[in-house]
Protein backbone atom coordinates (compact mmCIF):
# COMPACT_ATOMS: atom_id res chain seq x y z
CA UNK A 1 0.00 0.00 0.00
CA UNK A 2 1.36 3.49 -0.91
CA UNK A 3 1.95 6.65 1.14
CA UNK A 4 -1.83 8.01 -0.44
CA UNK A 5 -3.72 4.62 -0.35
CA UNK A 6 -5.18 4.11 2.88
CA UNK A 7 -8.93 4.07 3.92
CA UNK A 8 -9.10 6.63 5.91
CA UNK A 9 -9.64 10.42 4.12
CA UNK A 10 -5.57 12.04 4.41
CA UNK A 11 -7.12 15.47 5.92
CA UNK A 12 -4.80 18.32 5.31
CA UNK A 13 -4.86 21.51 7.24
CA UNK A 14 -2.84 24.68 5.40
CA UNK A 15 -1.83 27.15 7.52
CA UNK A 16 -0.39 29.50 4.92
CA UNK A 17 -0.12 32.76 6.40
CA UNK A 18 -2.54 32.91 9.13
CA UNK A 19 -0.20 32.50 11.88
CA UNK A 20 0.14 36.33 10.64
CA UNK A 21 3.63 35.77 11.80
CA UNK A 22 3.03 35.17 14.94
CA UNK A 23 4.62 31.57 16.10
CA UNK A 24 2.70 30.94 19.03
CA UNK A 25 -0.62 31.30 16.64
CA UNK A 26 1.31 29.17 14.40
CA UNK A 27 1.40 26.22 16.82
CA UNK A 28 -2.02 27.33 18.29
CA UNK A 29 -2.81 26.57 14.84
CA UNK A 30 -1.34 22.91 14.96
CA UNK A 31 -3.45 21.97 18.52
CA UNK A 32 -6.65 23.08 16.69
CA UNK A 33 -5.89 20.78 13.52
CA UNK A 34 -5.22 18.17 15.88
CA UNK A 35 -8.46 18.59 17.83
CA UNK A 36 -10.21 18.84 14.94
CA UNK A 37 -9.12 14.95 13.41
CA UNK A 38 -6.55 16.21 10.52
CA UNK A 39 -4.22 13.78 9.53
CA UNK A 40 -1.37 16.78 8.58
CA UNK A 41 -0.07 20.38 8.50
CA UNK A 42 0.90 21.89 5.75
CA UNK A 43 3.04 25.13 5.27
CA UNK A 44 4.91 27.05 2.77
CA UNK A 45 8.14 27.60 1.95
CA UNK A 46 9.55 30.41 0.84
CA UNK A 47 10.50 34.22 1.21
CA UNK A 48 8.97 37.40 -0.51
CA UNK A 49 12.43 37.43 -2.87
CA UNK A 50 12.27 33.96 -3.17
CA UNK A 51 9.14 33.95 -4.57
CA UNK A 52 8.65 37.32 -6.06
CA UNK A 53 11.33 39.63 -7.49
CA UNK A 54 13.50 41.34 -5.22
CA UNK A 55 12.37 44.93 -6.28
CA UNK A 56 16.14 46.11 -4.75
CA UNK A 57 17.37 48.36 -7.76
CA UNK A 58 14.18 47.39 -10.16
CA UNK A 59 13.16 51.18 -11.92
CA UNK A 60 10.10 52.38 -10.29
CA UNK A 61 7.96 52.54 -13.75
CA UNK A 62 9.16 48.43 -14.25
CA UNK A 63 7.54 47.80 -10.67
CA UNK A 64 4.30 49.68 -11.74
CA UNK A 65 3.90 48.16 -14.32
CA UNK A 66 4.73 44.91 -13.58
CA UNK A 67 5.49 43.70 -10.11
CA UNK A 68 1.96 45.57 -8.66
CA UNK A 69 -1.04 42.77 -8.12
CA UNK A 70 -3.62 43.12 -10.37
CA UNK A 71 -6.09 40.45 -9.03
CA UNK A 72 -9.12 42.12 -7.76
CA UNK A 73 -9.07 40.58 -4.26
CA UNK A 74 -9.78 43.04 -1.44
CA UNK A 75 -6.93 41.66 1.03
CA UNK A 76 -4.28 41.48 -2.06
CA UNK A 77 -5.25 44.38 -4.80
CA UNK A 78 -2.61 47.38 -5.07
CA UNK A 79 -0.16 45.72 -3.12
CA UNK A 80 3.18 44.56 -4.58
CA UNK A 81 3.84 41.18 -4.97
CA UNK A 82 7.00 41.49 -2.78
CA UNK A 83 4.97 42.81 -0.17
CA UNK A 84 2.38 40.84 0.03
CA UNK A 85 4.36 37.25 0.55
CA UNK A 86 6.51 39.41 2.97
CA UNK A 87 2.99 39.13 5.21
CA UNK A 88 1.77 35.98 3.89
CA UNK A 89 5.69 34.35 4.32
CA UNK A 90 6.10 31.33 7.45
CA UNK A 91 9.58 32.42 8.60
CA UNK A 92 11.88 29.37 7.54
CA UNK A 93 13.47 29.50 11.44
CA UNK A 94 9.61 28.06 12.92
CA UNK A 95 10.29 25.20 10.58
CA UNK A 96 11.77 22.77 12.87
CA UNK A 97 10.03 24.00 15.92
CA UNK A 98 6.53 23.63 13.77
CA UNK A 99 7.70 20.29 12.71
CA UNK A 100 8.43 18.93 16.70
CA UNK A 101 4.65 20.12 17.59
CA UNK A 102 3.38 18.64 15.04
CA UNK A 103 5.19 15.09 15.65
CA UNK A 104 4.31 15.82 19.49
CA UNK A 105 0.31 15.45 18.27
CA UNK A 106 0.97 12.66 15.58
CA UNK A 107 0.62 14.35 13.13
CA UNK A 108 2.50 15.01 9.92
CA UNK A 109 4.44 18.22 8.67
CA UNK A 110 5.35 19.12 4.89
CA UNK A 111 5.52 21.99 3.10
CA UNK A 112 5.04 23.80 -0.71
CA UNK A 113 8.21 25.07 -1.82
CA UNK A 114 8.70 27.43 -4.31
CA UNK A 115 12.10 27.27 -5.59
CA UNK A 116 15.20 25.43 -5.49
CA UNK A 117 16.70 26.68 -2.61
CA UNK A 118 13.12 25.61 -0.68
CA UNK A 119 13.47 22.37 -1.46
CA UNK A 120 17.03 22.32 -0.57
CA UNK A 121 16.24 23.71 3.00
CA UNK A 122 13.24 20.93 3.38
CA UNK A 123 15.22 18.40 2.41
CA UNK A 124 17.47 19.30 5.39
CA UNK A 125 13.88 19.08 7.79
CA UNK A 126 13.64 15.49 6.40
CA UNK A 127 9.76 16.36 5.41
CA UNK A 128 8.37 13.00 4.63
CA UNK A 129 6.00 13.89 1.48
CA UNK A 130 6.09 17.79 -1.09
CA UNK A 131 3.10 20.07 -1.79
CA UNK A 132 3.23 21.49 -5.56
CA UNK A 133 0.56 24.51 -5.31
CA UNK A 134 -1.56 24.46 -8.43
CA UNK A 135 0.07 27.98 -9.49
CA UNK A 136 3.25 25.71 -10.02
CA UNK A 137 2.32 23.04 -12.31
CA UNK A 138 3.87 24.68 -14.75
CA UNK A 139 6.94 25.28 -13.06
CA UNK A 140 8.77 22.22 -14.72
CA UNK A 141 12.25 23.00 -13.13
CA UNK A 142 10.63 23.13 -9.75
CA UNK A 143 9.06 20.12 -10.38
CA UNK A 144 11.93 18.41 -11.54
CA UNK A 145 13.87 19.07 -8.49
CA UNK A 146 11.37 17.71 -6.00
CA UNK A 147 10.52 15.02 -7.81
CA UNK A 148 14.60 14.04 -7.64
CA UNK A 149 14.49 13.99 -3.77
CA UNK A 150 12.61 10.40 -3.89
CA UNK A 151 9.61 11.48 -1.93
CA UNK A 152 5.91 11.73 -2.41
CA UNK A 153 4.45 14.23 -4.10
CA UNK A 154 0.88 15.75 -3.98
CA UNK A 155 -0.19 18.15 -6.76
CA UNK A 156 -2.61 20.49 -6.87
CA UNK A 157 -3.91 21.19 -10.51
CA UNK A 158 -6.25 24.32 -10.37
CA UNK A 159 -6.61 25.77 -13.33
CA UNK A 160 -4.03 24.17 -15.99
CA UNK A 161 -4.54 22.48 -19.39
CA UNK A 162 -4.50 19.12 -19.58
CA UNK A 163 -1.14 19.63 -21.81
CA UNK A 164 -0.10 21.33 -18.70
CA UNK A 165 -1.09 18.44 -16.05
CA UNK A 166 0.48 15.46 -18.82
CA UNK A 167 3.64 18.06 -18.64
CA UNK A 168 3.85 17.95 -14.68
CA UNK A 169 3.31 14.60 -14.36
CA UNK A 170 5.34 13.00 -16.81
CA UNK A 171 8.61 15.31 -15.20
CA UNK A 172 7.57 14.08 -11.84
CA UNK A 173 7.64 10.30 -13.25
CA UNK A 174 10.90 10.44 -15.69
CA UNK A 175 12.90 12.31 -12.51
CA UNK A 176 11.97 9.66 -9.95
CA UNK A 177 9.23 10.73 -7.87
CA UNK A 178 8.00 7.42 -6.40
CA UNK A 179 4.18 8.11 -6.16
CA UNK A 180 2.05 10.90 -6.89
CA UNK A 181 -1.52 12.34 -5.93
CA UNK A 182 -3.58 15.13 -8.00
CA UNK A 183 -6.23 17.39 -6.32
CA UNK A 184 -8.18 19.16 -7.78
CA UNK A 185 -9.04 22.41 -7.13
CA UNK A 186 -10.74 25.86 -7.68
CA UNK A 187 -8.17 29.13 -7.77
CA UNK A 188 -11.11 31.50 -6.63
CA UNK A 189 -11.23 32.56 -3.46
CA UNK A 190 -13.46 31.84 -1.31
CA UNK A 191 -14.93 29.05 -4.12
CA UNK A 192 -18.20 29.55 -4.81
CA UNK A 193 -20.69 26.13 -4.57
CA UNK A 194 -21.73 26.84 -8.24
CA UNK A 195 -17.75 26.91 -8.70
CA UNK A 196 -16.78 23.56 -7.44
CA UNK A 197 -16.99 21.25 -10.25
CA UNK A 198 -16.72 18.13 -7.96
CA UNK A 199 -17.19 15.94 -11.05
CA UNK A 200 -13.60 16.81 -12.30
CA UNK A 201 -11.92 13.86 -9.27
CA UNK A 202 -13.55 11.21 -10.91
CA UNK A 203 -12.12 12.41 -14.03
CA UNK A 204 -8.85 13.37 -13.02
CA UNK A 205 -8.58 10.01 -11.60
CA UNK A 206 -9.56 7.98 -14.78
CA UNK A 207 -7.63 10.19 -16.57
CA UNK A 208 -3.84 10.10 -14.68
CA UNK A 209 -4.69 6.67 -12.90
CA UNK A 210 -3.65 7.75 -9.48
CA UNK A 211 -5.17 9.12 -5.86
CA UNK A 212 -7.37 11.94 -6.48
CA UNK A 213 -7.82 14.70 -4.06
CA UNK A 214 -9.88 18.02 -3.33
CA UNK A 215 -7.72 21.41 -1.99
CA UNK A 216 -11.40 23.50 -1.01
CA UNK A 217 -10.95 26.78 -1.19
CA UNK A 218 -14.98 27.27 -0.76
CA UNK A 219 -16.66 27.76 3.25
CA UNK A 220 -19.34 25.51 2.63
CA UNK A 221 -18.47 22.76 5.36
CA UNK A 222 -20.54 20.16 3.32
CA UNK A 223 -17.62 20.59 0.15
CA UNK A 224 -15.58 18.19 1.72
CA UNK A 225 -17.07 15.49 2.50
CA UNK A 226 -19.33 16.03 -1.24
CA UNK A 227 -15.63 15.70 -2.48
CA UNK A 228 -14.97 12.35 -1.02
CA UNK A 229 -18.08 10.95 -2.24
CA UNK A 230 -17.19 12.28 -5.58
CA UNK A 231 -13.68 10.02 -4.70
CA UNK A 232 -11.56 12.36 -3.31
CA UNK A 233 -9.23 10.33 -0.75
CA UNK A 234 -6.85 13.39 0.07
CA UNK A 235 -9.20 17.12 1.11
CA UNK A 236 -7.12 20.09 1.98
CA UNK A 237 -8.69 23.28 3.89
CA UNK A 238 -6.96 26.54 5.09
CA UNK A 239 -7.27 26.71 8.74
CA UNK A 240 -7.42 29.95 10.64
CA UNK A 241 -8.14 30.66 14.31
CA UNK A 242 -10.10 33.80 13.95
CA UNK A 243 -11.33 35.32 10.60
CA UNK A 244 -11.81 38.86 11.91
CA UNK A 245 -7.97 38.84 13.05
CA UNK A 246 -7.57 39.52 8.73
CA UNK A 247 -4.79 38.25 7.09
CA UNK A 248 -3.85 37.49 3.46
CA UNK A 249 -6.05 34.28 3.31
CA UNK A 250 -8.20 34.82 5.69
CA UNK A 251 -11.41 34.98 3.32
CA UNK A 252 -11.53 31.68 2.75
CA UNK A 253 -9.65 30.06 5.61
CA UNK A 254 -12.10 28.03 8.34
CA UNK A 255 -12.66 28.86 11.85
CA UNK A 256 -11.96 25.70 14.04
CA UNK A 257 -15.07 24.89 15.11
CA UNK A 258 -15.94 24.89 11.16
CA UNK A 259 -13.10 22.83 10.39
CA UNK A 260 -14.11 20.46 13.25
CA UNK A 261 -17.74 20.04 11.17
CA UNK A 262 -16.27 19.29 7.61
CA UNK A 263 -14.05 16.81 9.15
CA UNK A 264 -16.70 15.35 11.00
CA UNK A 265 -18.83 15.65 8.27
CA UNK A 266 -15.71 13.48 6.50
CA UNK A 267 -15.53 10.69 8.51
CA UNK A 268 -19.37 10.18 8.56
CA UNK A 269 -19.58 9.82 4.62
CA UNK A 270 -15.55 8.11 3.74
CA UNK A 271 -16.92 4.74 3.56
CA UNK A 272 -20.18 4.91 2.32
CA UNK A 273 -21.75 4.04 -0.76
CA UNK A 274 -24.29 6.19 -1.63
CA UNK A 275 -26.40 7.10 -4.85
CA UNK A 276 -27.12 10.29 -6.89
CA UNK A 277 -29.86 10.58 -4.86
CA UNK A 278 -29.21 9.53 -1.62
CA UNK A 279 -26.54 11.95 -1.88
CA UNK A 280 -28.58 15.02 -3.57
CA UNK A 281 -30.88 14.61 -0.33
CA UNK A 282 -27.88 14.46 2.40
CA UNK A 283 -26.49 17.53 0.71
CA UNK A 284 -28.93 19.49 -1.08
CA UNK A 285 -26.34 21.94 -2.74
CA UNK A 286 -24.74 18.34 -4.49
CA UNK A 287 -26.00 19.00 -7.82
CA UNK A 288 -25.02 22.34 -8.10
CA UNK A 289 -21.39 21.54 -6.58
CA UNK A 290 -20.75 18.86 -9.03
CA UNK A 291 -21.13 21.14 -11.94
CA UNK A 292 -19.00 20.11 -15.05
CA UNK A 293 -15.63 18.84 -16.24
CA UNK A 294 -13.54 21.67 -16.86
CA UNK A 295 -10.14 21.53 -17.54
CA UNK A 296 -8.35 25.44 -17.56
CA UNK A 297 -9.96 28.79 -16.22
CA UNK A 298 -13.83 28.35 -15.13
CA UNK A 299 -14.06 31.51 -14.15
CA UNK A 300 -12.90 35.44 -13.96
CA UNK A 301 -11.14 35.12 -10.91
CA UNK A 302 -8.65 31.84 -12.62
CA UNK A 303 -8.27 33.67 -16.05
CA UNK A 304 -6.86 36.62 -13.62
CA UNK A 305 -5.19 33.79 -11.88
CA UNK A 306 -2.83 32.82 -14.70
CA UNK A 307 -1.32 36.12 -14.50
CA UNK A 308 -0.12 35.41 -10.96
CA UNK A 309 1.76 32.10 -11.83
CA UNK A 310 5.58 32.01 -12.17
CA UNK A 311 7.59 32.78 -14.62
CA UNK A 312 11.39 33.75 -16.27
CA UNK A 313 12.42 37.31 -15.18
CA UNK A 314 15.54 39.33 -15.34
CA UNK A 315 17.61 39.05 -12.14
CA UNK A 316 19.76 41.96 -12.81
CA UNK A 317 21.09 44.54 -15.72
CA UNK A 318 22.45 42.10 -18.75
CA UNK A 319 24.07 43.81 -21.38
CA UNK A 320 23.66 43.42 -25.28
CA UNK A 321 25.46 40.42 -26.39
CA UNK A 322 26.03 39.20 -22.93
CA UNK A 323 25.89 35.45 -22.16
CA UNK A 324 22.06 34.45 -20.21
CA UNK A 325 23.67 32.21 -17.35
CA UNK A 326 21.72 31.09 -13.86
CA UNK A 327 22.27 34.26 -12.00
CA UNK A 328 20.60 36.63 -14.86
CA UNK A 329 17.61 34.92 -14.48
CA UNK A 330 14.92 34.23 -11.73
CA UNK A 331 11.82 31.94 -11.82
CA UNK A 332 9.42 34.41 -10.19
CA UNK A 333 5.77 35.34 -10.02
CA UNK A 334 3.75 36.83 -11.53
CA UNK A 335 3.28 35.00 -15.24
CA UNK A 336 4.16 38.04 -17.78
CA UNK A 337 7.22 36.12 -18.71
CA UNK A 338 8.36 33.34 -20.48
CA UNK A 339 7.17 29.50 -19.32
CA UNK A 340 9.68 28.27 -16.47
CA UNK A 341 9.73 24.95 -18.93
CA UNK A 342 12.19 27.10 -21.09
CA UNK A 343 14.79 28.15 -18.37
CA UNK A 344 17.28 25.47 -19.64
CA UNK A 345 16.47 26.57 -23.45
CA UNK A 346 17.57 30.16 -22.86
CA UNK A 347 20.99 29.44 -20.61
CA UNK A 348 23.54 29.80 -22.34
CA UNK A 349 21.91 32.49 -25.45
CA UNK A 350 22.87 35.69 -26.15
CA UNK A 351 20.88 39.14 -25.26
CA UNK A 352 19.65 40.86 -28.28
CA UNK A 353 20.08 44.53 -26.23
CA UNK A 354 20.29 45.94 -23.07
CA UNK A 355 17.60 44.79 -20.59
CA UNK A 356 17.03 46.02 -17.53
CA UNK A 357 16.51 44.14 -14.10
CA UNK A 358 12.63 42.90 -13.19
CA UNK A 359 11.58 42.67 -16.92
CA UNK A 360 9.37 39.79 -17.81
CA UNK A 361 11.61 37.48 -20.25
CA UNK A 362 10.62 37.28 -23.97
CA UNK A 363 12.23 35.34 -27.30
CA UNK A 364 12.25 38.78 -28.93
CA UNK A 365 15.26 39.75 -26.19
CA UNK A 366 17.11 36.54 -27.15
CA UNK A 367 19.64 36.07 -29.58
CA UNK A 368 18.52 32.84 -31.62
Amino acid sequence: MGFFNKDETFIIAELSGNHLQNLNKAKELIKSAYESGTNAIKIQTYTPNTISMDLRGVKKEIKEKYHKVKIDHPDWKGMSYNKLYEKAYTPWNWHSELNKVAKNYGLILFSSPFDFTAVDFLEEQNVPIYKIASYDVINLPLIRKIAQTKKPVIMSVGMASEEEIKEAIETLKENGCPEFAILHCVSSYPTATKDLNLSKIKDLGKKYNCVVGFSDHSLDINSPAMAVLCGAKIIERHLILNRKEGGPDASFSSEPMEFKKFVNKVRNVENKKLNQKEIEKMFPEFKLAYGNVIYGPINNFEKKGIEIRPSIWTNKEIKKNEIIKMDSLKIVRPGNGLKPKYYDEILGKKAKQDIDKGIPLSWDLIEG
